[in-house]
Parts: C-alpha cells; structure tokens; sequence
C-alpha cells in the first residue's frame, strides 16, 4: 500500500513561492487601478487609498463610518477588478489598508475584543463570484490588528435575504433603502450579542447598506462602534488627513 507524507510548511511555502514567480513570468500581472507592470497595487494607487475620509451613515451620527479613498478613477478599477473580476492578490493590500484604517479610528479595544463584521453580499453575488470576497479581507484585517496587540474576531454574522440585483446597479438612496428593505438579517447562530462591532464593507456610497447592516446588529444586542470601507463617494465627506500606508 502506498503511503501519503506530509509536506512541512516551509517546503510547501518554498514550493508556493516559486510557483507564483514562474506564473509571473508566463503571465505577468499589472497593478489592478492603473496596470502598472509587476504591482498588485503600484505605490501610486495605495497613495489614492491613504485617507480617512468619514461619512457618517446615520442623521444622528450614530454610526460614524470611515474609508480609505474615494471610488473614482483608479480606486475604482482597482475595487472592481478585485471584486467582480477575481483578482485576489488584492485581498492582503486591502486587508493592510482596512487595517491602517482601523488603527487611526477605533479606540481602545473592549477587554473581550472587537468583533469583525463583514457587510454581507447577496447569494447570487456569490455565486457569480464564487467566494464571498469580503472575508478573507476582514480576516487579514484581523490578523495585522492582533499583531500590533488589539484583539479582534472575525463573525460572519449578517446575511442578505432574497435580493437579486447588484447593490451599485442601484443609485439612489431611496432605491437602495428599498432594495434592502427588510433583507439584511442576523444568521441564527450569531455571536455579536453583547460585542463591540467594527463593520466592514467594500464600497460605502449612499450608506444605507450599512446602515440596514448596523440596525440588524444592534437589535441582535450588538453596539455598533465604527463603519469601515475601502472606498466611498466623495459626498458630505471630511478627510483626517492620514499618510500612506508605507510611509509610517
């Protein structure tokens, strides 16, 4: 009988490494916001997503939500090329970026730890994309918090019930507001009861996905501390004027 061994990490980790070094001959990548030649993001780009531009997604203020660039130009390319278009090498720049995001916000951290989040997409979404994009995200997210000594999980919590178009498809507000009507709800085994939540999303531009998402949280018995996402529309902003990720 043949036997199976066990590869050791480090030999896999050599064997990863090599292979994406041979797939980047073969096939080399560009920046996913501009193309540059050999960047995942060009240093150009990453600057486009060094702000804290905040954008609260409630009249009362009550949920202040922050992002890092706003969703135009190549911020834009590079979210969609990320997100309708696979390219998953951004998960680890964005995860770095949500996560310098989060340093400069969120205070200090709950003697049980923040919990994670992500705004759920709809199951059609994921379909389409075959993965829910957001999550290895906000788990990379998690990671770089704990290792600069905030305590953080990550809870697939929310959940988005039987809507069938694309939330950018729909522009305003109000169509929004309706689209999402009653939609986003608690999974039944959520563990937000209780926690302070940091809310993830991709794109904030009306707000009203996060606000639907923050209201199901909090009648959950979660408190909702902060919003974050990579990008937002340029609207009723202020800027807190952060530096780039790779300058601090």
């Amino acid at each position: 009988m043949a036997t199976v061994g066990i590869v050791d990490d480090s030999a896999f980790n050599a064997f990863s490494c090599l292979s994406r070094e041979f797939l980047g001959v073969l096939m080399p990548r560009g920046c996913a916001g501009c193309d540059a030649p050999d960047e995942v993001l060009c240093q150009s780009c990453l600057r486009l997503f060094s702000g804290a531009h905040r954008r609260d997604v409630d009249l009362g203020c009550k949920w202040p939500c922050f992002f890092c660039g706003f969703y135009e130009g190549a911020v834009r390319t590079a979210i969609l090329s990320w997100k309708d278009h696979d390219d998953e090498e951004c998960d680890r720049c964005f995860a770095a970026l949500l996560a310098r995001l989060a340093l400069h916000v969120i205070g200090p951290a709950p003697s049980e730890g923040f919990l994670i989040v992500p705004a759920p997409s709809s199951s059609s979404s994921m379909r389409r994309r075959g993965r829910d994009h957001l999550l290895p995200v906000v788990r990379g997210m998690s990671m770089i918090l704990r290792r600069q000594g905030i305590e953080s999980y990550v809870s697939a919590d929310l959940r988005i019930r039987n809507v069938h178009t694309k939330s950018v498809e729909t522009r305003t507000a109000a169509g929004r507001s309706i689209r999402l009507e009653g939609s986003v709800c608690l999974m039944p085994r959520s563990r937000c009861s209780g926690r302070e939540v940091l809310l993830v999303d991709d794109i904030v531009t009306t707000g009203t996905t996060m606000r639907r998402c923050a209201q199901a949280l909090e009648r959950g018995g979660a408190h909702v501390g902060v919003c974050l996402a990579l990008a937002g529309s340029a609207k009723n902003v202020g800027a807190m004027g952060l530096t780039d990720i790779h300058s601090a």
